[in-house]
């Protein structure tokens, strides 16, 4: 991967970037989610998360519901979906997308903090939820989530997968994705790295300008949100040399999105064969969905990405 941007580039950078697309009072900057203990969340199945959001269901049931799953993995598990519809209106369609590593438990996490946030009322959930309807899927592979394994019951990368489909998860979402084509505008995937944070897509992505634009000026706010950690390397953009991913599928297909990496850890150093995911890692993943929504929102609303 070519990094365009790096932690060196950021002193550079940092009083002197001006974003074409995003004002520093627009980005929203989540609280310390972790003021205890730093938990793992290694141990987590799937059953905790629908029991998770199980809770939201029956707490917000006029705007938040469980939707017929979109397929089965390899495995036979459901693939969960969830609608977070404020409007009731045939409003355009952000959908997320979880757990396609099984592994990356930190992300899944942040994705359900992120939808507790946006059931609340505020500037950025306001904003949101009254033009968009979300939709949510908190793990596409669920043979993964469960055994803390990166690919699925067929030993299967599926982020190598979404172009040739040949596994029955990647079938089943790039199904439901072009089957509700017409709404579906902004499609973000959600992934942990190690300790580092970034967009990853490829230069000659339909909007790559206005995503490296945007990437700049989040590099800078979570630079300044995080500068205290001596171990961040904060947002970066990688022009991806994998192919058949779901930032692949996305652009091959005319929607907005991409892969977006969040750390497992704010201070864990993460090392691999068998990483641990922790739970601050996730505050950097709520961090990047809500600001990534709320801009990409305004930009499409402003026809500036369509």
């Amino acid at each position: 991967m070519d990094v365009i941007i790096d932690t060196k580039q950021l002193n550079k950078l940092k009083y002197a970037y001006k974003s074409k697309y995003v004002d520093d009072s627009e980005l929203y900057k989540s609280p310390k989610l972790c003021n205890g203990v730093n938990q793992s969340l290694n141990k987590l199945k799937i059953i905790d998360i629908i029991e998770q959001y199980g809770e939201l269901t029956s707490e917000y049931s006029d705007i938040f519901q469980r939707e017929k799953s979109i397929g089965y993995c390899e495995d036979g598990s459901p693939i969960q979906l969830y609608t977070l519809d404020k409007t009731k209106t045939q409003k355009p369609i952000i959908l997320i997308v979880g757990g396609v590593h099984g592994d990356e438990k930190t992300s899944i996490h942040g994705i359900y903090e992120t939808v507790k946030f946006l059931l609340t009322s505020n500037k950025w959930s306001r904003f949101i939820t009254s033009n968009f309807v979300i939709k949510i899927i908190p793990c596409l592979n669920v043979y993964g989530f469960n055994n803390n394994k990166r690919n699925n019951s067929n030993n299967k990368d599926l982020n190598r997968d979404f172009i040739k489909t040949t596994q029955k998860e990647t079938k089943a979402l790039t199904d439901y994705i072009k089957h509700n084509k017409n709404r579906i505008k902004i499609i973000l995937d959600s992934h942990n790295a190690y300790n580092e944070e970034y967009i990853s897509c490829k230069q000659e992505m339909k909007y790559f300008e206005e995503y490296e634009d945007v990437a700049f000026k989040l590099n800078l706010f979570l630079n300044g949100k995080y500068e205290s950690n001596d171990k961040r390397s904060f947002l970066w953009v990688s022009r991806s040399k994998n192919d058949g991913t779901l930032s692949d599928f996305i652009n091959k297909n005319n929607f907005i999105g991409h892969t977006v990496e969040s750390p497992r850890s704010l201070v864990k150093e993460i090392h691999y064969p068998n990483p641990i995911n922790y739970e601050d890692g996730a505050e950097v993943t709520i961090d990047l969905l809500i600001n990534l929504m709320y801009i990409y929102g305004k930009m499409y609303n402003n026809k500036i990405i369509s």
